[in-house]
């Protein structure tokens, strides 16, 4: 029998897509540029990117996978920081489950509309709402 790449029979659009997810999921992971990859930098802006299109694409299984591991919540804070209240609307919508009787996304919403984005709340609230994963929260008492 021989020996088949399992991705041998996926299109190559696929291939790529699979291999961009899985080296910026390492790379968040770890902070290292894994070893199976011809990449040789990977600044923030191609992080970000990756992020928009996730929630543009609506992919929920991955930003979860990427949102819910404290390693890559980590690493990632410090770039989040940045970024417009717009992104973090649409991530956190993203993220968040559909059939939540309440949507925190809103509660969350309102609460960054209240705090400048220059002020030091701003960076401390968007940190304690990735490490507490309030998306996952089904009540508001959680917050």
């Amino acid at each position: 029998m021989i020996d088949v790449n399992q991705y041998s029979q996926t299109p190559e659009k696929a291939r790529s897509w699979f291999y961009f997810r899985d080296l910026y999921y390492f790379y968040l992971k770890t902070n290292k540029i894994p070893e199976w990859s011809n990449i040789e930098k990977i600044d923030t802006v191609e992080i970000i990117n990756f992020i928009n299109l996730l929630i543009k694409r609506n992919e929920k299984v991955v930003l979860n996978k990427i949102f819910n591991d404290d390693d890559v919540i980590i690493n990632l804070s410090s770039w989040l920081d940045n970024e417009p209240k717009e992104f973090f609307y649409q991530l956190i919508q993203t993220l968040e489950n559909n059939e939540q009787p309440l949507k925190l996304s809103l509660l969350l919403q309102k609460i960054i509309d209240q705090l400048p984005k220059k002020s030091v709340a701003f960076p401390a609230f968007v940190q304690q709402v990735f490490s507490r994963k309030l998306w996952n929260k089904q009540s508001a008492v959680f917050l």
